[in-house]
């Protein structure tokens, strides 16, 4: 096997194997960003009753610096349903060495809701308006979200998410696309009923 030129420049600018072994060393006592776990509830903000059945797709990015400032690129996606009682948890995510972990966002999706996006989980706590909608209790946020009108399902708050990343270790979205393909039949149906009349 032929090492190439850089790597063995590498390996005499760093002083042979006691540079590697410190280098090594180091990259193993510098701390690895982890994101979450974040857990959560979803309500009727008007009824204030659990949403059973909520999709949340989460996604995670990582920054390629060029010359321009840097490329974003995703590292990874996950995705969630609520429960009977509106509840969620999306699972902690841990940066690779060579990989940085960027910031997570997510979206929350029912079929008759306003689609909730975020650009950080942060925004929550942080953000002018979304920390005065939610409610927390202990690390659990309590989100409520909007009824949209039928009529309102085909503009930007009614579509469901859309993300460029949709696999989450390799393995495709699964509820992320049948929701998808679900509202494109909800689409046709009120598309065909509106056209009967």
């Amino acid at each position: 096997m032929k090492i190439p030129d850089q790597i063995k420049k590498l390996y005499r600018k760093v002083g042979g194997k006691w540079g590697v072994l410190f280098i090594a060393a180091f990259m193993f006592l510098v701390p690895v960003r982890c994101d979450g776990p974040h857990r959560g509830r979803i309500i009727d903000e008007a009824t204030g009753q659990p949403l059973a059945g909520v999709l949340i797709v989460a996604s995670w990015s990582y920054m390629i610096p060029d010359v321009g400032g840097g490329s974003s690129r995703c590292l990874d996606a996950a995705e969630a349903l609520t429960d009977e009682k509106g509840d969620f948890e999306i699972p902690a995510r841990h940066a690779a060495l060579l990989r940085p972990l960027g910031s997570m966002t997510a979206e929350f999706y029912k079929i008759g809701y306003k689609r909730l996006a975020i650009g950080t989980w942060n925004a929550f706590r942080t953000g002018e308006v979304l920390s005065k909608v939610v409610k927390w209790e202990g690390n659990r946020v309590i989100i409520p979200l909007q009824t949209i009108a039928k009529d309102k399902l085909n503009t930007t708050d009614g579509w469901p998410p859309s993300i460029s990343c949709g696999r989450s270790n390799g393995k495709p979205l699964e509820h992320y696309n049948t929701v998808r393909e679900e509202f494109q039949q909800v689409l046709n149906q009120l598309h065909n009923h509106r056209y009967r009349r």
